[in-house]
């Protein structure tokens, strides 16, 4: 680990590791990588449970499809409850899905239909797009009949 790759930014948290005693190998290694690679591996664990899961479904209901073709009686019992709980979380999370983004959420059958949100909102949600499009000289738009602030 060079100096001239560390940002300023993280020069505490490289400094705390070499009063450890630690070297910027060392730092880099047991330090830098597994504390930034944890988010990484949460989301891949949150996708592989979904991918796992439909995958676990799809086997499943081609067993059922096929009976005792690929097992016996102990399997196509297993395959039921395996196909039937985890249809189930599916159409559970599918359904919590659309009322979160829909009847859930304010705004969001308006924000569907016009393709437009509230700033606060986009704030809020997209922080990193508004900062984007406000410094290409991009702004909101008032709502028709919305008065200037102060404007009572």
């Amino acid at each position: 680990l060079l100096t001239a790759d560390v940002d300023e930014r993280d020069r505490p948290f490289i400094d705390q590791a070499r009063l450890r005693g630690r070297s910027g190998a060392q730092v880099l290694w047991r330090e830098a990588l597994p504390l930034a690679a944890l988010p990484a591996l949460a989301a891949l664990g949150r996708q592989l449970g979904r991918v796992l899961g439909g995958a676990a479904v799809a086997v499943s209901g081609y067993l059922l499809v096929f009976p005792f073709f690929f097992t016996g009686m102990e399997g196509m019992q297993l395959s039921h409850i395996i196909h039937s709980l985890l249809s189930v979380l599916m159409i559970a999370a599918i359904l919590a899905h659309i009322y979160i983004g829909s009847i859930g959420m304010d705004g969001a059958f308006d924000a569907m239909g016009s393709g437009q949100v509230d700033l606060n909102w986009a704030k809020q949600h997209h922080a990193l797009w508004v900062q984007e499009e406000m410094a290409k000289g991009r702004t909101a738009a008032p709502p028709p009949g919305a008065k200037a602030s102060g404007a009572d």
